[in-house]
């Protein structure tokens, strides 16, 4: 076999539902995206979506090295989400970010900036989880200790400042599919409250 059945996959398959609801919505249904822009456009789609559910789903994972493995990825998916979007900000792919005069709008500037902060502190998380003694995030005294609220959070400001203008004009939904903003925004909101549920539990 080529992968043994012990091998976990719940990353991966957030992944790759993520790559074909992106895929289904802007190649197929979408007429001014198509798979002409696909390789770019829809992957980088597709890799935020996956990123911000994998970085809220990581502190969740039964094990250390699950956690650890499951954050890693997330760290990828949100670089290359990163690097993708760096690229794409023009107005012809991105027109409602700019102003008339070229510049960007308030809520743009508004969306990058979580964004921005956000992928920052995803990446203090990983240099802290790959240090030499890497800190115990659930400890009162750890300086990481809510850390990854504050990513699904800022996460959270990142899609709603960028597309919530957008989200109820249904009929321009293409075949009444949901936006990937969206849709990161409610997963994220729902990892966000499962975190406070957790982390306020009371012991028994």
């Amino acid at each position: 076999m080529l992968l043994s059945p012990k091998v976990d996959r719940t990353p991966y398959w957030v992944l790759i539902a993520s790559f074909l609801y992106a895929a289904l919505r802007y190649s197929v249904f979408k007429d001014d995206v198509g798979w002409k822009h696909t390789p770019l456009f829809v992957t980088n789609k597709a890799a935020s979506m996956a990123g911000i559910i994998l970085i809220g789903l990581s502190p969740l994972r039964s094990t250390q090295e699950l956690r650890a493995s499951t954050g890693i990825l997330a760290f990828g998916l949100l670089l290359f989400h990163a690097i993708a979007s760096t690229i794409l900000l023009k107005p012809e792919y991105l027109k409602k970010f700019f102003l008339e005069d070229g510049r960007l709008g308030p809520w743009a500037e508004v969306s990058i900036f979580g964004g921005i902060t956000a992928f920052v502190i995803t990446f203090l998380l990983m240099v802290a989880t790959y240090s030499k003694r890497p800190p115990n995030a659930e400890s009162p005294s750890s300086p990481y200790r809510g850390w990854n609220r504050c990513v699904l959070t800022l996460g959270i400001l990142h899609v709603v400042a960028m597309s919530y203008f957008t989200w109820p004009k249904f009929e321009s939904w293409p075949a009444y599919l949901p936006p990937i903003s969206l849709l990161s925004a409610i997963a994220a909101a729902i990892l966000l409250v499962i975190r406070f549920k957790k982390h306020f539990k009371p012991e028994v």
